[in-house]
């Protein structure tokens, strides 16, 4: 045998050797009897096994191409060989060595720095099973962690289940069996006394040393660690404890703990005591998790025991007062003689109030029709941010934009250049006013400010004066024309005149026909921002449901009151907020009593009063929802303690029924009183200040503003009426229609209608008016409202333009010219009668 082929040979078996032990150490490692099946099932369950396999097979196969293909140079390499030979030798010898420490278990420090692949793999095998051994420790602990706090919790859940009617018992075994438990030396269990003026955790239960230790001790509410720990209602662990805070006593003597514990016992956010419990060892993480989840339990446990302590207590106190019924008969029926008198003066009181409160509401709803009735646009600017408070419909009408879309933007959206400053109040100012459709027009601006419950805001009315402007330049140009061509053209001058005249007749017909028009666009819209105010500050949630039975609208009560924000509900199903009342039950006009679930899965019961509103065509209930939960409660607590004197007493005395129901059903009817009371002064209180907001909008307006009854007497005005006719409010009482307006008959106003008139003014002076018409009803009693401003400069400038142009003379070519501009204005003037009739 030559050398080649006893190198092949001896590497063959030194292969089979290592490969032989390989797999003995995987049946060892996988507990699988050696056999083919378990050495095929091991490959079949690890792909990194049978890659390992190849990798041996590739090095052998590479070894003994090696040694073919180096036959004739065997001679020349015996060094290198015999070398190669010692350190296989020593390979063999580590491999072995670390394949019997892999057997025998020992894993720890068994990395071999090598560049032998085998090596390699058997170290990557040792940090896999590492790992492995590892992971099943940590699962262990977890499991015995977990095992350990379901055990504690089943027992202290059996414990707690025990019928304890002394709660110190109670608290005593449970410290008892807590301490133990968790393998501490001392604990306590400090409970909240409310009892008396100052409430304070007193200590009612300790235990140490396996002996009950009777303690006498008192903590104020915010003093030391049980204080802090009942403030923050949070759990406090200490290995650092100050020095003689706790001592652990027992037969060797006293030491101080090494670790302390207090963890409050907390139920829905109300905390009922704390348990301290202090140790010689540090308590681990899973048995403070245990601790504060036995807590819980234990909190709501003594919640119960309070309660019926509590109740035991009323029933007590209920028990001798029904025994007391009985000598209190007498002085029963004379009260009962009174209270009916203070119910009569009650009832009488709330019927003015509700007197008053009508009275109130109709006035507030004349003066909203005098605001949106308003011929001028009117604005309430914020002093300190400028933004838009409020907007009448007449703003709506000129921007296009919608009071939702207005409200809370910036002034300078749709008044660009306007500054609201000091030195411009209580004058005119001219800006241009921007339009949603991007439209400049021309407005003219009174600025004045307003008292806004001790706020100070900008007061704006808005007029527009595009057309007039334009006309006014219209006629300005043609006045210089004329001046220019007076003299050239005298004998077409008449020509022109009358179809000057036809134009003016076909201009006026046109602006009547728009101020028709826009007069019905004011009776048709609403005004949707009064409305939103009016819902934001009702006392009551309410909410719009449309005839497809899905939210429209909430307001801020509702948002406050049940946790969702606006868009969370809109357009939402009924069944979102209303799950336990169907749609179809949802009648106008009654009254539904249910169960609604707020956002942080409170539950509330509520009272739901449903009103029929129209949108148009469309019908849609709006509900006005009352929290009742907590008059619930208390109903059903003095019912129960009621019942419960009323069975009492029935056996003591026979005829104190009578007198006992009659007592609580009048006490019933005077605390209603009292309630309704209540919400008319709150409602009052609140029509009031719209009343006094609405009040400084009308005294501020620009525009002359009369309020007539139906028999033509003055009897109200404003600001400016008083400073432009010179009258004050002592003397309207004793002023007429007809005296200030005698050319017109006042029978013969009709609602929505516009009137060109002479006033004469309380000095006897006379100025040419124009008025605007709108009926107003109040306290059942139709009474006329009068817009009226004073167009005489506006008019004799506009003669006096007229008169240059009768009297200016153009020339044959240039009258030429106007007449077909005329005609193209005329033809111009019929398109938009069309369109105006059309849009009638």
């Amino acid at each position: 045998m030559n050398l080649s082929n006893r190198k092949i040979y001896i590497a063959t078996l030194y292969f089979i050797f290592i490969y032989i032990i390989i797999n003995l150490v995987y049946f060892h490692v996988q507990g699988t009897n050696v056999s083919f099946s378990g050495f095929f099932a091991i490959r079949a369950e690890h792909v990194g096994i049978v890659i390992f396999d190849m990798l041996l097979i590739c090095l052998y196969s590479y070894y003994l191409f090696n040694l073919r293909n180096n036959a004739n140079t065997i001679s020349n390499l015996q060094k290198e060989s015999d070398q190669n030979k010692i350190n296989k030798e020593k390979d063999e010898t580590i491999i072995k060595k670390y394949i019997d420490n892999l057997i025998n278990g020992k894993l720890e420090n068994q990395d071999i720095q090598s560049d032998n692949s085998i090596i390699k793999s058997l170290n990557n095998f040792k940090e896999s099973l590492v790992e492995n051994k590892e992971e099943e420790a940590k699962r262990k602990i977890f499991d015995d962690e977990y095992n350990w706090k379901t055990e504690g919790l089943a027992k202290f859940g059996e414990l707690l289940r025990k019928d304890n009617e002394k709660l110190e018992e109670l608290t005593f075994e449970l410290i008892k069996n807590l301490t133990k438990y968790i393998e501490a030396n001392q604990g306590g269990v400090f409970l909240l006394n409310k009892d008396e003026e100052t409430p304070f955790y007193e200590l009612i239960a300790c235990y140490a040393y396996d002996r009950k230790k009777f303690c006498d001790n008192r903590i104020e509410l915010n003093e030391g660690l049980i204080g802090a720990c009942g403030f923050e209602k949070a759990t406090i662990y200490l290995v650092d404890i100050p020095d003689q805070y706790v001592s652990i006593t027992s037969g060797l003597g006293e030491a101080t703990a090494n670790a302390l514990i207090l963890v409050p016992l907390l139920l829905n956010d109300e905390i009922f005591g704390v348990i301290e419990i202090a140790s010689f060892k540090e308590i681990e993480k899973y048995k403070i998790e245990f601790l504060e989840k036995v807590a819980e339990n234990i909190a709501s446990t003594i919640a119960s025991l309070k309660i019926n302590q509590n109740t035991e207590k009323l029933l007590e106190q209920t028990k001798k007062q029904s025994e007391e019924l009985a000598s209190q008969e007498e002085e029963l029926r004379q009260n009962l003689e009174e209270m009916q008198t203070v119910r009569d003066n009650l009832t009488e009181k709330d019927k003015q109030s509700q007197i008053q409160l009508e009275e109130l509401r109709n006035r507030e709803q004349a003066i909203n029709t005098i605001i949106n009735n308003s011929p001028e646009g009117i604005v309430t600017v914020s002093e300190e941010d400028n933004k838009i408070l409020l907007v009448n419909k007449k703003i709506s009408e000129l921007t296009g934009y919608t009071s939702k879309e207005l409200v809370n933007n910036k002034i300078n959206s749709i008044l660009p250049i306007l500054k609201l400053e000091n030195s411009i109040i209580n004058k005119e100012k001219r800006s241009k006013l921007f339009t949603k459709k991007n439209e400049k027009l021309l407005a003219r601006i009174f600025i004045t400010t307003i008292n806004d419950n001790g706020n100070t805001n900008y007061l704006l009315f808005i007029t527009n004066i595009t057309d007039d402007v334009k006309k006014e330049q219209e006629l300005v140009k043609t006045v210089e024309t004329a001046e220019v061509l007076k003299n050239q053209a005298l004998q077409d001058a008449e020509e022109l005149r009358s179809q000057e005249e036809e134009l003016k007749q076909n201009m006026e017909e046109l602006a009547t026909s728009q101020e028709t028009l826009e007069e019905t666009i004011k009776k048709v819209s609403q005004n949707e921002e009064l409305v939103k105010t009016i819902m934001d500050n009702a006392p009551e949630a309410i909410v719009i449901i449309n005839d497809e039975a899905k939210i429209e609208k909430v307001n801020k009560t509702f948002t406050e009151l049940f946790k969702y924000k606006e868009h969370e509900v809109k357009n939402k199903e009924h069944e979102f907020i209303f799950k336990y009342l169907k749609f179809e039950k949802m009648i106008y006009g009654t009254k539904k009593r249910t169960k609604i679930e707020t956002k942080d899965e409170k539950t509330l019961m509520v009272d739901i009063n449903i009103v029929k509103i129209k949108d148009g065509e469309v019908n849609k209930r709006l509900l006005f929802i009352k929290d009742i939960t907590e008059a619930l409660k208390k109903e059903q607590n003095l019912i129960q303690a009621v019942e419960t004197a009323e069975m009492l007493k029935n056996k003591a005395v026979n005829d104190s029924e009578e007198i006992k129901s009659q007592e609580e059903e009048l006490r019933q009817n005077i605390e209603e009183s009292a309630a309704s009371q209540e919400t008319i002064e709150d409602n009052l209180k609140q029509v009031k200040e719209n009343e006094e907001l609405i009040k400084q909008i009308i005294n501020n307006a620009p525009d002359n503003i009369i309020i007539c009854d139906n028999k033509g007497r003055v009897i109200k005005v404003n600001k400016t009426f008083n400073k432009h006719f010179g009258y004050s409010n002592e003397e309207i009482s004793d002023l007429k229609f007809d005296i200030l307006f005698p050319y017109i008959p006042y029978d013969k106003l009709d609602n929505g209608t516009k009137k060109r008139t002479r006033a004469i003014l309380k000095n006897g002076s006379k100025i040419l008016t124009d008025i605007g018409i709108v009926f107003v009803k109040s306290n059942g009693k139709t009474n006329k409202l009068f817009f009226v401003k004073d167009v005489t400069q506006e008019v004799k400038k506009e003669q006096e333009l007229i008169r240059i142009v009768e009297f200016g003379v153009l020339d044959k070519k240039e009258l030429d010219a106007q007449k077909i501009e005329l005609q193209k204005k005329e033809q111009e003037i019929i398109k938009l009668k069309k369109q105006l009739n059309k849009n009638n």
